[in-house]
C-alpha cells in the first residue's frame, strides 16, 4: 500500500474537494508514492505525537486539524508549528490532514452517533458538494452495460437511494469520416440508428472516474455524451446534522449523557434545562454555531455544538432553545476516531490511534 492509497480511502469517505478554500487539506508533507509501513491517526499533531508515531513504527501520520494553515515564512526552533514540522521531516514522516472535508462529510454525524443519536439529514448543504448530470447516448442493447459501469464508479446516488437513472429512446445520426470504423453502418455513409439517452447524477469528485468507466464499455469509437453542472448540492454533505435519539429523554439526563459520551466534565448550556423531554437534536461539530437557525428550522429541540461566542448564546437563551457548547476538541474527537476506523480498514487493521492533549486544562 502506498500513501496515495490512504488518500484515496479518505477521498472516498470525505472528498477533498469539499474543503473550504482557506483550508489546507491533503498530503502536506511527504511522497504520495511512498510505501506505507504503518499509519497513525490523531485529532491534533504535536512534536510528541510525531515521536510516538515513529516509536510505534509509523511512517504516515493523519490528523484532523492541519498543522499548517497558512504559508510559512520561517521555520525556527521554539515555535509550535516549526518544532512539529521539524519532527515530521526528521522522522521521514508522511503527513496528511483531513479537516473541513471531513467536517462536511463525517464530523457532525460522528458526534451525533457518539451521543447515541441516529442521523436524519444534513442541516446546511455545503457549496463544495457540487453535482453534475451525465447524459450518454448509447445504441440499443448497451444501456445496462453503461449504467452498471457508471453505478459501479459511484454515479446514480440521490440521498439514500442508489442506482438512480433516467433513459429514453431516440434516433442518433452520424457519418464516419475517412479512417473510421463505425460500430454500426459504414464509413462515409450517413447513418440513422435507434439509440437511448441515459442520464445519471454524479458527484463532482467522481466525475472523471464515472466518465472513464462508462466510456470504457461504450461500443462506439466516439461516444457522444454531455455533462451539465447542477444547482442542487449533494445532500450527503454539509454543516451539521439533525438526528434522533432512540427515545425521548429528560433534558438534564441528556446533558449528562453527552458529557459522558464525550468524556468532558463541563459543558456550557444556554436555554432551559427544565422543560419537555427531547428526542430530535441538532449536532454541529467544531466551530459551527452557524447551524443554530437550521437546527431550529429542522424541528430540533436541542442544539449541540463545539464552539459559540458569548453574544451568540443570547439567541438560544432568549428563544428558550437549549443549546450545549461542549468544546471544539471534544466535539471533534469522534471524527478523528471515524478517520481512524476508515484508515484502519484500508491498512488491514494495523492503524494506530494516538490520543492527543488539548492545548488547555479546565480547572
Amino acid at each position: 500500500m502506498k500513501v496515495r492509497d490512504l488518500l484515496s480511502a479518505i477521498e472516498a469517505a470525505a472528498p477533498f474537494g469539499l474543503a473550504e478554500e482557506w483550508d489546507n487539506c491533503g498530503l502536506l508533507v511527504g511522497d504520495p508514492g511512498a510505501e506505507v509501513e504503518r499509519v497513525a491517526v490523531c485529532l491534533d499533531v504535536w512534536p510528541a505525537t510525531v515521536e510516538e508515531a515513529a516509536r510505534e513504527g509509523c511512517n504516515v501520520l493523519v490528523s484532523h486539524h492541519p498543522l499548517v494553515f497558512r504559508p510559512l515564512r520561517r521555520v525556527r526552533r521554539g515555535d509550535y508549528v516549526s518544532d512539529t514540522l521539524s519532527a515530521l521531516v526528521a522522522h521521514g514522516m508522511n503527513y496528511i490532514a483531513a479537516h473541513t472535508n471531513a467536517d462536511f462529510a463525517l464530523a457532525s454525524a460522528a458526534l451525533a452517533e457518539a451521543c447515541g443519536a441516529r442521523v436524519l439529514s444534513v442541516l446546511k448543504p455545503v457549496e463544495g458538494a457540487s453535482l453534475f448530470k451525465l447524459s450518454v447516448f448509447v445504441p440499443e442493447g448497451h444501456r445496462e452495460a453503461v449504467l452498471e459501469a457508471a453505478f459501479g464508479a459511484g454515479a446514480g446516488r440521490i440521498g439514500a437511494y442508489s442506482h438512480c437513472s433516467f433513459y429514453a429512446p431516440g434516433t442518433g445520426t452520424f457519418k464516419g469520416g475517412e479512417g473510421t470504423n463505425p460500430f454500426i453502418g459504414e464509413a462515409g455513409k450517413l447513418e440513422r440508428t435507434a439509440e437511448e439517452r441515459v442520464e445519471v447524477v454524479v458527484p463532482a469528485n467522481l466525475l472523471d472516474g464515472v466518465l472513464r468507466a462508462a466510456l470504457k464499455v461504450h461500443p462506439y469509437e466516439e461516444p457522444a455524451y454531455d455533462v451539465y453542472p447542477l444547482h442542487n448540492r449533494d445532500p450527503r454533505y454539509g454543516f451539521g446534522v439533525a438526528a434522533e435519539l432512540p427515545r425521548a429523554v429528560e433534558r438534564r439526563r441528556f446533558v449528562e449523557a453527552v458529557k459522558e459520551a464525550l468524556g468532558v466534565s463541563v459543558v456550557r448550556a444556554a436555554g432551559p434545562l427544565d422543560g419537555p423531554k427531547v428526542r430530535r437534536v441538532g449536532f454541529a461539530a467544531g466551530s459551527a454555531f452557524d447551524c443554530y437557525n437550521a437546527a431550529l428550522a429542522a424541528g430540533c429541540q436541542v442544539f449541540v455544538t463545539g464552539e459559540a461566542g458569548y453574544h451568540d448564546l443570547f439567541h438560544p437563551a432568549h428563544k428558550g432553545f437549549l443549546t450545549l457548547v461542549v468544546g471544539h476538541g471534544p466535539s471533534e474527537m469522534p471524527v478523528a476516531r471515524r478517520l481512524h476506523s476508515i484508515l484502519n480498514e484500508a491498512a488491514g487493521g494495523d492503524a494506530l490511534f494516538i490520543e492527543t492533549p488539548f492545548p488547555f486544562t479546565e480547572i
